[in-house]
């Protein structure tokens, strides 16, 4: 009887020359073709130069987009967001190329510019990896619920700051208002040559109004901006289109939307009294004894106006008119000042809470801001210093300025409850806008 052979060596062997077949051909895949990357740990925004922005974010077929919101042109002159459009890549590679941002975009490009070629840095994964584990998002929402941003400038810089944090946005311009949704940041520019403040800046991208712009109010999807038109009227831009508020000559100073409806304030530049107060659903409604209305709040209905006005100057011999910080509430109007002072004396900003009313400015040459009509020093006076914006969140007081001096007392500042931070080092850099989300 002969022995039967068993086959089990047989499809030992099979199975080893498969799997090796296998494993040979997946690795060779691998080393030859490109492989994605998973960015979801890095998700988010990052700064990557002085002046660039480097964005990771989701894009709808669930891979990652990757936003240079900043380049050079090719001569090497800085060029900002404000002059480019954004350069979207759909998906991050490694292996083969190596490559996740191009050698070169071509890219629209404003009047600042006659270059239309920007040059973007080339970036392997492994490179943007290092880049990445050396940097922290910048802090957009980085509390979700309370979030400080501040608009300014630092040596003909136009910045903000994000809880302290700077971030470079336009050469040769100012910001000077801010506002901030879960998605945008919108910030109103003005040229620091011209003083022209006629753009507005949405995260990454800068638009240009008809006019000038002095008062911003962000209401869900709508953008309100207030201004003056280049034929010298008050206007209102609501998403980019233009209303006329008065046929005669003025500006529109400040807005503020409640239930979908703007009240803004207006100073009517004939001087005529009838015409300076704040316009509501078609009606301008004058203020007593007002000359330039600031700042506007609405609260439950009631319409608070800051500002200057005048009064009359009971101690003279002859009766004159003296110029006096005030507010009114509902044309009711309250002294913040007695026109007395030896330094300057004005109300810039207005917020209330809880019927409370605050109110930034500066008092004598001192940075200061009012409650309920009660003075509270922010400086001591003996540096001049003034307060741009105020913001209630909660309990805590964030007001916006400047103050001269050298050192640490001089430049753009943030005081919360009277406590002072200092925002840049620079001496020429102020705070205008505040705004917390």
């Amino acid at each position: 009887m002969s022995k039967s052979r068993s086959a089990t060596p047989y499809i030992a062997t099979l199975l080893s020359f498969v799997l090796f077949v296998f494993f040979t051909f997946y690795f060779v895949s691998c080393n030859l073709s490109e492989r994605k990357v998973d960015f979801t740990k890095w998700k988010g925004e990052y700064v990557y130069d002085e002046f660039s922005i480097l964005r990771i974010t989701d894009v709808p077929n669930d891979e990652f987009g990757l936003d240079i919101m900043h380049g050079a042109i090719d001569d090497g002159t800085s060029i900002t967001t404000a002059d480019i459009s954004v350069s979207e890549l759909n998906e991050v590679l490694i292996d083969g190329q190596k490559v996740i941002l191009q050698d070169e975009a071509i890219v629209s490009a404003t009047k600042t510019t006659e270059h239309p070629a920007l040059r973007f840095p080339k970036l392997s994964a492994t490179e943007l990896d290092s880049f990445l584990q050396n940097r922290k998002p910048r802090p957009f929402r980085v509390n979700k619920d309370h979030d400080v941003f501040v608009a300014g400038v630092e040596d003909c810089k136009a910045k903000y700051w994000v809880n302290g944090e700077a971030i470079i946005i336009h050469e040769g311009a100012e910001a000077k208002l801010i506002a901030a949704t879960q998605n945008d940041i919108y910030i109103v520019l003005a040229d620091c040559n011209s003083n022209r403040v006629e753009w507005y800046w949405k995260s990454g991208k800068t638009f240009q109004v008809d006019g000038d712009i002095y008062g911003m109010f962000v209401d869900g999807e709508d953008l309100y901006l207030v201004g003056q038109s280049r034929d010298g009227k008050p206007v209102l831009w609501k998403n980019g289109t233009q209303t006329y508020l008065m046929s005669s000559r003025g500006v529109a100073t400040s807005i503020f939307v409640q239930n979908g409806r703007p009240y803004i304030t207006i100073e009517d530049l004939a001087l005529n009294p009838t015409k300076t107060g704040y316009w509501f659903n078609g009606s301008i409604y004058s203020l007593p004894r007002c000359k330039s209305p600031k700042a506007i709040f609405v609260a439950e209905n009631i319409v608070y106006v800051t500002g200057e006005g005048w009064d009359w100057d009971k101690e003279s011999v002859v009766t004159i008119k003296k110029n006096v910080s005030k507010y009114w509430v509902n044309g009711n109007e309250y002294l913040l000042s007695d026109g007395t002072t030896k330094y300057a004396t004005r109300a810039n900003s207005i917020f209330v809470n809880n019927s409370d009313v605050y109110i930034a400015g500066v008092f004598d040459g001192a940075a200061c801001y009012w409650k309920n009509g009660v003075l509270n020093r922010l400086t001591d006076g003996n540096y001049a210093a003034y307060s741009n914006s105020i913001y209630i969140d909660n309990a805590d007081v964030f007001v916006v300025g400047y103050e001269s001096g050298y050192g640490d007392e001089g430049g753009a500042k943030l005081w919360k409850n009277g406590e002072k931070t200092q925002l840049s080092s620079s001496i020429h850099s102020n705070a205008f806008g505040i705004y917390i989300k």
